[in-house]
């Protein structure tokens, strides 16, 4: 069915207690859920990055912009090369996304095409998800804390809000900092 918005035309107008009408309702009751809390999240995230990028002497605004803020995220946590191949990893998950939806939803195609395209996001999504795990790692090393608060960075619970408001979680040096210190040592 597309995306948890299918209503069976018998449906539309009339109330059904069938099972076939009570599983479309509670899919498009979870997908609106899903929906709101994705709205909810992306703007935690976009507020704690916002603090943190203030906090690690990158621009505040880089916050706003998709996939470009998590290759800034990784320079505050000095992986700048690590963020570079994450930052194409994700607009490359972006692209083969949009890709799926046009030739899935919008040319119909199915079978061989869909399942190869399934295949490519979930390889991408998995090594999206190392890259993401160092460079959470890192930014754990610069900001004092134990490692594990990776984990809580991996299942999107927002963190980066909590180090972001909190006046408790300093980085141990900005950008600029480690700028000045590379210029030092050459």
């Amino acid at each position: 069915h597309s995306f948890g918005l299918y209503r069976h035309p018998d449906h539309i107008n009339r109330f059904s207690l069938d099972n076939r009408t009570a599983f479309i309702d509670n899919d498009f009751m979870f997908s609106a859920i899903r929906f709101y809390w994705d709205i909810f999240y992306y703007l935690l995230t976009t507020i704690g990055m916002w603090k943190v990028f203030g906090k690690c002497g990158a621009k505040k605004w880089h916050a706003l912009i998709p996939a470009y803020r998590f290759y800034v995220l990784a320079v505050c946590a000095d992986r700048k090369d690590t963020g570079r191949i994450w930052f194409l990893l994700d607009i490359a998950n972006i692209a083969v996304s949009m890709a799926g939806f046009f030739t899935i939803a919008i040319l119909n195609l199915t079978g061989a095409w869909s399942y190869a395209i399934q295949i490519l996001i979930f390889a991408i999504g998995i090594t999206e998800q190392l890259f993401i795990i160092k460079i959470y790692a890192s930014l754990c090393d610069m900001f004092s804390r134990k490692k594990w608060w990776v984990v809580f960075f991996i299942f999107n619970i927002p963190v980066i809000f909590i180090w972001g408001i909190s006046g408790k979680f300093r980085p141990n040096s900005t950008i600029q900092d480690r700028v000045i210190r590379a210029a030092v040592l050459t």
